[in-house]
């Protein structure tokens, strides 16, 4: 399934580069479902050791200026990580901005099939590392899906973590 998923999305970054008016007009309405207090799950596999690590997760988000800017907030069994963001539409590209303590990581958005995918600048990156998020409505509110994997190599050959999200709209 994740190799198909990295032929679609090294497609999509390959021949999409700037969206359409259309898009854009598209997009800015999907950031502003996002404002608000998601709380939830990740999951964290991995291939090698069949590690899984489950731990929860908070995210804010706000509108400001015409941009999408949130926090994160994980309890890991290693301690607290967190992160700011910031989304935005430049050129007619949606731009991700991800800050974490380690350095800053851009990344640029594409809807596809109810899926914002995001997909890391570096295109050389971009094969080993994806994510792909949607909002769903369910009658109890809204669920944030969050997908990712990332692949790296180990004296053992190559190893992939898959990060899975469900996080619910809070009404608090």
């Amino acid at each position: 399934m994740f190799n198909c998923f990295i032929r679609v999305a090294c497609s999509l970054l390959l021949l999409i580069t700037y969206c359409s008016a259309d898009d854009a007009a598209q997009l800015l309405p999907y950031l502003e479902q996002l404002e608000g207090r998601w709380v939830g799950h990740y999951t964290i596999h991995t291939s090698i050791n069949q590690y899984k690590e489950e731990f929860t997760v908070e995210q804010q988000y706000w509108m400001q200026d015409g941009e999408l800017l949130g926090v994160f907030a994980a309890m890991r069994s290693k301690g607290l990580e967190s992160a700011s963001s910031r989304t935005f539409i430049q050129d007619g590209r949606l731009i991700l901005i991800v800050s974490r303590s380690s350095g800053e990581e851009t990344y640029i958005g594409v809807l596809a099939e109810d899926w914002l995918i995001w997909l890391p600048e570096d295109v050389e990156r971009a094969n080993q590392y994806q994510i792909r998020e949607k909002i769903v409505r369910h009658a109890g509110g809204y669920q944030l899906i969050s997908e990712s994997f990332e692949t790296y190599e180990t004296k053992n050959g190559p190893a992939k973590i898959r990060i899975s999200g469900s996080l619910l709209l809070s009404t608090n």
